[in-house]
């Protein structure tokens, strides 16, 4: 979160609605309608949650690297017998 926006969020108590906030996204106003106590992660759920982040930084990595290799081309001809 950009910090105008958690600087307010953070700061409302249940039901309250927020004055507007802009940030570099917009602008916005927020209503707090729970507060959940925060939790702890299991070690288990953490590194699946890493992995889970590595592979996708890996597929993202290996698809930029297949567009720049193999950069999609249009033959103009084909495109024209299509029409």
């Amino acid at each position: 979160m950009v910090e105008p926006f958690e600087r307010t969020l953070f700061s409302l108590k249940i039901a309250e609605i927020s004055p507007i906030i802009q940030t570099a996204y917009g602008f916005h106003i927020v209503q707090v309608q729970e507060i959940e106590p925060a939790k702890t992660k299991t070690f288990d759920t953490v590194i699946a949650d890493i992995k889970q982040k590595v592979v996708q930084r890996e597929i993202e990595a290996f698809k930029a690297k297949l567009v720049k290799e193999h950069p999609a081309k249009v033959h103009a001809e084909v495109l024209r017998s299509l029409q």
